[in-house]
């Protein structure tokens, strides 16, 4: 297979990326006007669930499949029969979760929910190893086409659905449509044979990679819904759908900006998993785009984003603005600190990133139940900023001096401009617009923090290590 580089990598999982969050985004405004924050607080309760039992499906086997170049045909689809045995086990399993589940949260709506989401773990679950197939393969075209397709017809399902009145399980069938069709796609395209008996040896030729990383995702899983969780079991379902409503639409950027360049990194950077300081060196240059752009997103959404949800969402979704302007002040950091999975994954060191990920841990859950002892949404919205803040420092601290052995003061030289930029456009999120009309007004502030933004990239000679680096993206 021809060498497929960065640059058309990251084009092609941009094209899915960026077209797949404009359709969300108009998806989403029309049904948080025909859905209540109390329906998307009851589905918050059951996707947090479902993503534990998510983690279950791959148990890091996608990641390792990719990692290990020495892999033969049978050994992949071994690894592949045990994951559909997997994906059973998981959908009984779930099913039965969704029993407690209901009583502790006391409402019997999650018994009939949980047995309709149980569908798409399975899928989930046969769907894992065709996925890390294409990408070991880099056929991001296919992949970027069928992530495009999947989510229109998901979505235009869904909104059906609720319109004619299927309320909540209009959204947890969004996810089983969305699974279906993947799967149908890859059942087309990639051709993976099950085997009844599958050999375990494949299993183990890839335990002692898979394991550190199944093993950080199952930490991270924690440090990114306990908040739901515990809002869900003490706060009103309609907090918990405020809360929600403002964590993913300050997630969006963070989704939808290292996440195209994430899926490419590692397929990419694993060819040169033996190079450890070319891979910091082009991983260092990825970084400094991410942190000019995540820098502006910062400041944008904190200036604008009582204009930005109620734009949206609508009025009902008034509660959520603060919480997602404090949320919003930690975008910067989770901009850059999402891509470091990949870079751990591409220099094969697993194990340190499972390490890191539970000083991670101890870190945010401690700063989440603090705020939820305060009482309030607002606080753990601010408690939950604070500790990716803090995050950032930590993390980056474990990669750069015990992962690349390089400085770490020079690794943070490189963000000095981008704080320059911070401190200047805050200063100008002082300046009061009086504008009633939420759109006019949107516009409006976008448009002063986007000129400002241009102004300082131009006086400081930023915009020319943008297309610099954008330039030397081929490699």
């Amino acid at each position: 297979m021809s060498e497929v580089s960065m640059k058309k990598a990251v084009a092609w999982t941009a094209i899915a990326k960026y077209t797949t969050a404009v359709l969300q985004i108009v998806f989403a405004a029309i049904l948080s006007r025909i859905l209540t924050p109390e329906q998307y607080g009851i589905v918050a309760v059951i996707n947090v669930f479902v993503v534990f039992f998510q983690l279950f499906c791959d148990m890091g086997f996608g990641t390792a499949v990719i990692q290990d170049k020495g892999l033969t045909e049978k050994q992949i689809n071994d690894i592949f029969s045990w994951t559909v045995y997997l994906g059973g086990v998981l959908m009984i399993l779930f099913i039965g979760a969704s029993f407690p589940i209901s009583m502790v949260y006391d409402d019997s709506i999650y018994v009939p929910l949980g047995c309709i989401l149980s569908i798409s773990l399975l899928l989930n679950a046969l769907n894992m190893i065709p996925n890390a197939v294409m990408l070991k393969e880099k056929r991001f075209k296919s992949i970027a086409l069928r992530t495009i397709v999947s989510g229109i017809i998901a979505s235009l399902i869904t909104i059906v659905l609720a319109l004619k009145g299927f309320g909540v399980y209009s959204l947890v069938l969004q996810s089983v449509f969305t699974a279906l069709i993947i799967f149908i796609w890859n059942e087309l395209s990639v051709r993976l044979t099950f085997h009844f008996k599958p050999d375990f040896s494949s299993i183990k030729r890839i335990w002692g990679y898979s394991v550190y990383q199944f093993l950080s995702q199952l930490i991270n899983y924690f440090n990114r819904n306990l908040d739901s969780l515990l809002i869900g079991k003490y706060f009103p379902k309609a907090d918990l759908g405020q809360y929600n409503k403002s964590y993913h639409l300050m997630q969006m950027p963070i989704a939808y900006i290292p996440g195209v360049v994430g899926p490419a990194l590692h397929p990419i950077l694993s060819e040169h998993q033996n190079e450890p300081k070319y891979i910091f060196t082009a991983y260092l240059r990825i970084l400094k785009i991410l942190s000019l752009i995540g820098c502006f997103i910062t400041v944008w959404f904190f200036y604008a984003g009582e204009e930005i949800v109620i734009v949206m969402f609508g009025d009902q979704w008034h509660p959520a603005v603060l919480p997602f302007k404090i949320l919003a002040l930690s975008v910067w950091f989770q901009l850059l600190t999402n891509t470091i999975a990949p870079i751990y994954q591409s220099i094969g060191n697993t194990k340190l990133m499972f390490k890191s990920t539970v000083y991670t841990c101890i870190l945010i859950i401690s700063f989440i139940i603090a705020g939820c002892m305060m009482g309030s949404i607002v606080k753990v919205a601010s408690c939950v900023s604070v500790a990716y803040f803090l995050n950032f420092f930590l993390t980056y601290f474990i990669m750069v001096k015990f992962g690349f052995g390089e400085s770490f003061g020079k690794f943070l030289a490189i963000f000095w401009h981008e704080v320059i930029f911070f401190v200047v456009m805050m200063g100008v999120t002082l300046i009061p617009i009086g504008i009633d009309n939420m759109v006019i007004s949107l516009f409006v502030k976008s448009a002063i923090m986007l000129s400002v933004y241009v102004v300082l990239l131009v006086v400081t000679g930023q915009h020319k290590v943008i297309l610099l680096l954008i330039h030397r993206g081929e490699n």
